[in-house]
């Protein structure tokens, strides 16, 4: 199979599973409150996988520790919005099971991780370093 279809099989199957994921705000009621909390943290999954793939591409040192900096950041800025969960505006309808009281946490991971593989596929560098010819490899003994 070629590598751009399986990329666009990646970006397909995320985009449907992140899709998959709203279904159940249609059944609560709260698709608008929703999709902010997916718009939120979907960008912050893009973020992520766009620098681990920026980190892939670059070989200048710098570049990478602040490529790795940047990760960090979306990283973290999804751990403290985890805490931060707005409530108040998500009410679980009456007769409804109790389990849909953890749907935003829910909603969040899973879009967040959703949302990391296909530009970390899509334009990172998955191919092992080539060497010249003038220069072996440092862990070669002559």
């Amino acid at each position: 199979m070629d590598t751009e279809r399986q990329l666009r099989r990646t970006g397909w199957a995320c985009l449907i599973a992140v899709c998959l994921l709203f279904t159940p705000s249609l059944y609560l009621h709260c698709v608008s409150f929703a999709l902010l909390i997916g718009l939120k943290v979907g960008v912050l999954g893009l973020l992520l996988g766009l620098s681990l793939a920026f980190v892939t591409r670059t070989r200048r040192a710098i570049l990478i520790y602040l490529g790795l900096l940047v990760a960090f950041c979306a990283g973290w800025f999804f751990v403290v919005m985890l805490d931060s969960v707005d409530l108040p505006s998500f009410v679980v309808p009456r007769g409804a099971p109790t389990i849909w009281e953890n749907y935003p946490v829910f909603l969040r991971i899973g879009t967040f991780l959703l949302c990391v593989p296909y530009p970390f596929a899509r334009w990172g560098y998955h191919a092992p370093d080539a060497f010249s010819e003038n220069s072996p490899p440092s862990g070669d003994i002559e």
